[in-house]
Order: structure tokens, then C-alpha cells, then sequence
């Protein structure tokens, strides 16, 4: 199936999108091709299904999807972008909807961080992602947040916007739009 509407059951999971299977280093490997939003939701829902600041949710949506867009333009396997298990993809799972999250990634569609001081318009996308209190701030290329979720949280139920809190998380940078028309 080539649709994004289509969903197929595999080892007892629900994907949405396009499957393949190919056989790779001696085994089968199911690639599951879906867009950019519908990744988001998956795994922001699966994380997420409890209450949380629509303020703090869009941070995280911006910051996964800063992510997202990095690992697309610099896969690591020129059969796939994305391992499910290291982003925690585990397909549709109806019974993690959550209409905040969804809100949250509507909301903030085609926004990433980008590096500030980016070439003319060109933004510069970056391995992002939320550090807890404890964990080192960078490694492996990665871009940790100076503020854990836990410390996001209070600031986004203090009336701040998710603007102010991804300045603070991730000084240096700035949200901006940016499109990207393949598939992952």
C-alpha cells in the first residue's frame, strides 16, 4: 500500500503508510514510510499521554521535529531514516491518542530550532534533544537541552510560551519554518 490512510498490522502492530520489506544482511527488514507529522504523533503520544502545558507540549513537538528533519537529511543507512527503536516508534497505537498532542504538532507545523546566525535563509537543523537533570548536556554530536522537561514544565504552567522555553532549553538557537517534501 502507498497511502498514508492505508494501516497494516505487523507483529501485531498498527502502521500507518507505506510498508516494504527488504531483505537486508541476511534478514527481512520492514521499513515503514510515513511523514515527518505522523512520526511526531506516534511517538509524542506514546510519551506523552498524560496532562501536560499545550505550551510545553509544542516545545517538545518543535524539538522532536528538529531532530527528525536532521536525521532525514543525514541518515545513517542508505535503506532507512530512522531506527524505530532508538526513537521509540512503535507504530499507531490507538490507545495512546491524545488530542493535546496532536493540537501541539498542528500548531507548530514546519517549525524546527535552527542554529541562529544560520547561512541567509538556510536554516541548520541539529541533533536536538530534551536532557534529563542527571545526563551530560552533549555527546555523540547530540544537542542536549540546558533544562530538563521536568524544569520546562513549570515554565510553560507559569504562562510562558513555547518560544521562551526552547530559549531557554536551547540557548543560540531560534524556531523557524521549514518544509521538507519527502516522505521517511
Amino acid at each position: 500500500p502507498d497511502h498514508i490512510g492505508t494501516t497494516i498490522v505487523l507483529d501485531g502492530k498498527e502502521y500507518q503508510g507505506s510498508l516494504y520489506v527488504y531483505e537486508f544482511d541476511g534478514k527481512l527488514s520492514a521499513i515503514n514510510r510515513i511523514g515527518v507529522e505522523e512520526l511526531l504523533y506516534s511517538v509524542l503520544s506514546q510519551d506523552f499521554n498524560e496532562y501536560a502545558p499545550q505550551e510545553l507540549l509544542a516545545s517538545l513537538a518543535i524539538v522532536a521535529r528538529t531532530n527528525a528533519y536532521f536525521l532525514a537529511d543525514n541518515p545513517k543507512n542508505p535503506f532507512w531514516t530512522f531506527d524505530a527503536e532508538q526513537i521509540n516508534y512503535k507504530g499507531i497505537n490507538r490507545s495512546f491518542s491524545n488530542p493535546a498532542v496532536e493540537e501541539a504538532i498542528r500548531h507548530t507545523r514546519y517549525m524546527v530550532l535552527s542554529k541562529k546566525g544560520s547561512f541567509d535563509g538556510v536554516s541548520s537543523t541539529f541533533p536536538a534533544f530534551w536532557a534529563d537533570a542527571s545526563s551530560k548536556l552533549a555527546g555523540n554530536g547530540k544537542v542536549g537541552s540546558k533544562i530538563s522537561i521536568s524544569e520546562a514544565k513549570p515554565l510553560a504552567d507559569r504562562g510562558q510560551t513555547a518560544s521562551q522555553i526552547l530559549a531557554k532549553a536551547f540557548p543560540g538557537t531560534e524556531i523557524v519554518l521549514i518544509q521538507h517534501t519527502g516522505r521517511y
